[in-house]
């Protein structure tokens, strides 16, 4: 068993030189660090292998800009831009997801990528997961909470409940 402070090391592959180096196996399942150190900065990436982070605004999932030279690049979208939770289960899998293959998060909660949250499953158990989830009950429930706190303010506003 490994220890806080204990990092388990991999042999990787500079996509672009062939290099061999030694990585972390928890920055290589998230992306991170893919080119070597003279790859890395002869082509200006500052986070060497992962050109960028942001969160979908309407999804809430996190998306990453995969190196152009990385072989999961043929997952992402047209504008270079792939799902995170995708890229972590394809490496650790060892090979590019197809499109018939989900990515489940088994707490619901679409930031936590990590590999035990993680799960790969097809589009008939998504759809029948995602209608048996124990999180979507509560979802409605909080959803006709909030319409009900809604109605009560504009009750509230327009004087029905004043003394």
């Amino acid at each position: 068993m490994q220890t806080k402070n204990e990092h388990v090391y991999i042999e990787v592959k500079c996509p672009e030189c062939r290099k061999i180096k030694m990585q972390r196996r928890s920055s290589y399942n998230r992306g991170l660090n893919l080119l070597c150190r003279s790859c890395g900065s002869r082509s200006g990436m500052l986070k060497r292998g992962r050109i960028g982070r942001k969160i979908d605004s309407q999804s809430g999932y996190i998306l990453v800009m995969v190196h152009p030279n990385d072989p999961m690049r043929i997952m992402t979208h047209k504008d270079g831009w792939c799902l995170e939770h995708r890229i972590i289960m394809a490496r650790y899998i060892g090979r590019p997801l197809l499109k018939s293959e989900f990515v489940h998060h088994k707490n619901g909660i679409k930031s936590d990528n990590r590999i035990e949250n993680l799960e790969l499953i097809s589009r008939q158990d998504h759809s029948i997961l995602n209608k048996l989830c124990a999180h979507c009950e509560l979802r409605k429930e909080i959803r006709l909470l909030k319409w009900q706190i809604g109605e009560l303010q504009v009750k509230v506003r327009r004087g029905v409940y004043a003394e």
